[in-house]
């Protein structure tokens, strides 16, 4: 027989306690069960509240705390439940230990309502306590002594035998010190049913929302204003289109405290996942922790930080633009300012001027010459050949379109490639008359 089985109401039936705390324990078996169907960890803080002054001295206070026991046991102290006690931790305490808010484990045969007092009552998970109530079905309602019962909750170190409890997890202590206070880790999160029980995660999604608006902005900038040395690819606007998306979720995360946290758990390494596409070298989601709703503590710091970085991370470019220096009498100068570029990039010289396009490619190449700075002015002065240029049929399609450009491709496979290697950057001679002249050099990424 099941001490939570439905109560059988019949005529002639002499009424015992035993009938209404069995249709008690039945209805709290229902509404539990309902529960968990409909969320399978529909249990946990809705809120906590830490008495930090108290661990200076030694001791843990929760001064407040509200939320569901994994049975299923509703508590709110102090507005309806008792307070644990303070906690004193002894001195022989074990470092990096969790505490853990209890409650003894219901008991079919066990006493579960005491008077108040005695140790015996520590064991118990109610105690009786007299409250006046006043009939509200009449306007001058009488008042009646009324026993009820309110939990007793209690505060406990992971190294304590809890097999007796059920229990959520509040903090850790990672260390006591020579003087006695407890160091608390700051950024634990304890047993949560709402986001509201932490607060410090709560604010890391406020923070991970305008991290990410902030991103999209930069982005939306870049791709709705190009200029010559901006290049707006197909990945910008998709990576704009993911962050869009993301955005109204963190925005609604980080207003509303009382969401379920496995929800926006599940939201998040999604996230992850989308962004890993965009801003790490492998293109696939890292291994994530999986989600502990037990503890908190071992996979959201995880996931936050990791998004963190993500959101942060430089979108690498396909390309990156070389500003050219005019110099006088047709020289101009392309300093580069990471030598690796040289080792392992392509060079594109983009150019346009007020002549016909075919005469253009047809002249240009023979009409400039492109060396290393330290090379340039020695060549044009002896009339030797440079690294070759070679006219691309159509733009890379790593580059910004811009009308009216050609495209000449740096020769890498000629002996003069070599003096590059040790170059501070390149050197552009133009000999010809080409009114209008403009000229764009990329570094194109292999």
């Amino acid at each position: 027989m099941s001490a939570r089985n439905k109560i059988v109401w019949s005529n002639g039936l002499f009424v015992k306690p035993h009938h209404f705390q069995q249709q008690t324990r039945y209805f709290e078996q229902l509404v539990n069960r309902t529960a968990l169907g409909a969320e399978p960890h529909f249990y946990g803080f809705t809120s906590v509240v830490l008495n930090e002054d108290l661990c200076a001295l030694g001791k843990v206070e929760l001064r407040q705390a509200s939320g569901i026991m994994p049975d299923g046991t509703v508590f709110d102290f102090p507005s309806e439940d008792i307070p644990p006690p303070i906690l004193d931790v002894s001195e022989g305490f074990i470092a990096n230990q969790l505490i853990y808010l209890c409650v003894p484990l219901s008991s079919d045969g066990g006493v579960e309502v005491q008077d108040g007092g005695g140790e015996a009552a520590t064991t118990a998970r109610y105690e009786m306590l007299e409250h006046m109530a006043r009939d509200n079905s009449v306007q001058a309602g009488e008042l009646a002594a009324l026993k009820v019962a309110r939990l007793r909750p209690v505060l406990a170190l992971e190294s304590k035998d809890l097999s007796g409890y059920v229990k959520l997890s509040v903090g850790r202590i990672i260390e006591k010190g020579d003087d006695g206070a407890l160091k608390i880790e700051e950024h634990f999160v304890p047993t949560m049913l709402h986001l509201a029980a932490a607060p410090k995660l709560f604010k890391q999604l406020y923070e991970l929302a305008s991290g990410v608006e902030n991103r999209a902005k930069v982005i939306a900038r870049r791709v709705g204003k190009p200029d010559q040395s901006g290049i707006s690819s197909v990945t910008d606007f998709m990576l704009l289109q993911l962050l869009n998306r993301l955005t109204p979720q963190l925005r609604h995360f980080a207003r509303h405290s009382a969401l379920h946290p496995r929800a926006v758990f599940e939201a998040l390494i999604g996230m992850v996942g989308d962004l890993a596409t965009f801003m790490t070298e492998e293109r696939l989601c890292p291994e994530l922790p999986a989600y502990n709703h037990d503890r908190p503590d071992q996979c959201w710091p995880a996931v936050l930080d990791l998004l963190r970085r993500l959101i942060t991370r430089s979108l690498e470019t396909s390309a990156d633009f070389i500003k050219l220096e005019p110099k006088k009498h047709g020289y101009f100068l392309a300093p580069i300012a990471v030598p690796d570029l040289i080792k392992e990039c392509d060079f594109v010289l983009a150019v346009r001027a007020a002549v016909p396009q075919e005469r253009l490619q047809r002249d240009f190449t023979a009409q400039s010459k492109v060396a290393s700075i330290g090379r340039i002015r020695e060549l044009v002065a002896k009339q030797l050949p440079g690294l070759p240029l070679r006219l691309l049929p159509v733009a890379p399609r790593q580059l910004p379109y811009h009308a009216g450009y050609s495209y000449f491709a740096v020769d890498r496979n000629t002996p003069e490639w070599r003096q590059m290697e040790r170059a501070e950057g390149f050197a552009f001679h133009v000999a010809g008359d080409f009114p209008g002249l403009e000229m764009q050099f990329w570094a194109i990424k292999p």
